[in-house]
């Protein structure tokens, strides 16, 4: 089982979902990264899709607190970053 960055979860099984209730955009920011930094450095491929709240460059912004260069990965195919306006272009999920 990959470890899964978050605090409190330990080992989570491939195939598992996680729901996150935050009421601020850095608490989704802090959860969201310690969790991709955890997957990135296991080699994984990551999709980050962001909320409406969070912009591609504040997120970019969040990586690079984590030492993580967002644009280098996303140039590597590792991590692909997306709004969610663009993900769910039919509005619908």
């Amino acid at each position: 089982m990959p470890i899964s960055g978050i605090r409190g979860t330990h080992n989570i099984p491939f195939g598992s979902h996680l729901c996150l209730f935050y009421r601020r955009p850095h608490e989704f920011l802090q959860v969201t990264t310690s969790f991709l930094q955890a997957g990135l450095e296991h080699q994984e491929l990551c999709v980050w899709i962001l909320p409406t709240t969070v912009t591609i460059p504040l997120a970019l912004e969040a990586l690079a607190h984590r030492h993580l260069n967002g644009a280098s990965l996303q140039a590597s195919h590792q991590l692909q970053i997306v709004a969610s306006e663009d993900w769910y272009r039919d509005g619908a999920f």
